[in-house]
Formats: C-alpha cells, structure tokens, sequence
C-alpha cells in the first residue's frame, strides 16, 4: 500500500460492509481488508478498527466515533476504485477536522465475479441522490 509509506503518521481505515449486492459473506469487507493490509506488512497497529456497517453512510458516521476515540487526525480511507467517488464525497462530508486520504483498491475487471456494471449504475445513483441531501449528522 504505497499511499501508507506515502502519508507516515496516518492511521489506515478499512471500509466496506455487507450486502446482497456486493457480499454475502458473514464478514464484512473491511475484514478482509485488514487482513490483507497485515499480509502485506502494514502494521496493525496503524490500521483501525472498522465499523460493521450496511452501507457507505454508516461506514463513515460509525467509524468517526472510532477515529476519534484513537485520536486520529490524519486517516487513509481505502475502499474500491468503483466507489471511490462516493465514499470520498460521503468521508469528506461527514468527516470535518480529520485529514483525509484515499487508496482505491483496483478492481481486477477479468476475474472480478461481480456485476461490475450494475454496481457502477448503483453508484451512480447513489452519488446523484446524495448530491440532493444534507449531511448525515
């Protein structure tokens, strides 16, 4: 995760929950995540405990009480490339006072089992609805 040895002193925020559409697994993504950040030698102790979310709303209003309570002021927000847009619309939003960075996990398009199109539509959707509503909090 170069974007890490990029930004020293930035804790590390895995994102992602569950959902039909995108993991049916009885983890959320964050999980793996992490786990995936310790495979490739990021410390744990600058990842931070992720919220168990059901949407990218909650990620971000259930996981700044999580920054906060580790006094985190400089965070790493990493989710997928196809959604990048939206959580960083939504992070950047809903998290005022906290330097924010992004690392988009790219999405291998030949082997990738999901409905890659149907969930770019859905973010599209989602960003022209949020665009219409106030903060979450």
């Amino acid at each position: 995760m170069l974007e890490h040895h990029q930004h020293p002193g930035f804790k590390i925020l895995p994102t992602g929950g569950r959902g039909a559409h995108f993991n049916t697994t009885d983890k959320p993504h964050a999980h793996y995540l992490k786990e995936y950040l310790i495979r490739q030698g990021i410390p744990p102790d600058d990842i931070l405990e992720f919220a168990r979310s059901r949407n990218t709303i909650e990620d971000a209003t259930l996981s700044y009480p999580i920054v906060q309570r580790y006094g985190a002021t400089h965070v790493i927000v990493v989710t997928s490339d196809y959604h990048g847009t939206r959580a960083r619309y939504i992070f950047q939003r809903e998290y005022l006072g906290i330097q924010l960075s992004f690392s988009l996990c790219t999405t291998d398009r030949e082997t990738c089992e999901l409905d890659l199109a149907a969930l770019e539509s859905h973010e599209q959707v989602a960003m022209a609805r949020l665009r219409r509503t106030p903060r979450c909090r």
